[in-house]
């Protein structure tokens, strides 16, 4: 009710710059501090599990009164637990609500149960993911067998399975939690190394994807999430001409390249916004 109060406060704003349709929610927390939802302990810890922050019937509550007035919902959920119940909830709420328009996704998705993924297609939820938390995350503590045990370990991350599943992905880089640079992401998602560039031949290797996805992950798959593929995400015409001239062929690049792309051009409905290609001055100093 807060939100939609605040939506029309702000109505004015053409939603061709700011929509306000979509309320974000945590059902849990992070590997790190143990409070992601598990469905089992975790190894290094017999006793703890991660508590979500809701019941499961709270949460279906909660689902469902967003959708019905017209709200996209983001769960946050990071644990096997915590993706299952949103995905539960989610499937509850479909179908309710089965002619909904509406694009429910669930953020982060680092530990799946295998048999949620064909449910991403099969429903329609968006699979929103932000690959940079692999390139920052140290793996070494959060993500090793000694964490998560090995079943698990071997299933973080794993971008693969969502496109084998032909799941609609949308790739983000959680700013300002994460640094804003895409490239960042996409180092992540075609090589999975961490920052330092190792392990050489990626982590998990089988979880790598090609550049023809993460890119459209990145540009078409935040479009679809958003109901706006009509208009962005692809260079066609009669779309809004948003895009970047960038100095190396993406496609041509390494792991370390990829992290050193600069932009030349970027252009925002058909206007040069910004300008690589000179000098950058600030007037105030």
């Amino acid at each position: 009710e807060d939100f939609l109060s605040w939506k029309e406060k702000f109505k004015s704003i053409p939603e061709e710059w700011l929509r306000l349709d979509t309320v974000k929610g945590f059902v849990d927390g992070i590997i790190s501090a143990r409070t992601a939802a598990m469905l089992e302990p975790y190894s290094d810890a017999a006793a703890v599990k991660g508590e979500p922050q809701y019941t499961q019937d709270k949460l279906n509550d909660l689902v469902l009164s967003a959708n019905r007035q017209g709200l996209t919902v983001a769960l946050h959920a990071i644990g096997d637990r915590a993706v299952s119940m949103a995905m539960s909830s989610y499937v509850r709420t479909r179908g309710l609500l089965f002619n909904s328009r509406l694009r429910n996704r669930i953020e982060h998705l680092e530990i799946v149960p295998a048999h949620i993924y064909s449910k991403f297609s099969e429903k329609n939820i968006i699979a929103s993911v932000q690959p940079s938390h692999m390139v920052y995350d140290n793996e070494a503590l959060n993500y090793n067998d000694q964490r998560l045990g090995r079943a698990r370990s071997q299933n973080t991350f794993a971008w693969n399975n969502f496109l084998k599943e032909k799941a609609h992905i949308a790739f983000g880089t959680d700013w300002p939690v994460m640094p804003l640079d895409p490239m960042i992401g996409l180092m992540a998602a075609v090589y999975r190394q961490h920052y330092n560039l190792k392990p050489s031949s990626g982590w998990l290797p089988n979880q790598r994807i090609k550049m023809d996805p993460a890119l459209d992950a990145y540009t078409l798959g935040g479009a679809y999430a958003t109901r706006e593929e009509h208009v962005k995400g692809t260079i066609r015409e009669g779309k809004y001409a948003d895009l970047v001239v960038l100095d190396r062929d993406l496609f041509k690049s390494s792991s370390k390249e990829l992290l050193n792309t600069k932009v030349i051009y970027t252009i925002v409905a058909g206007k040069i916004v910004f300008d690589g290609s000179q000098p950058q001055f600030n007037p105030a100093k």
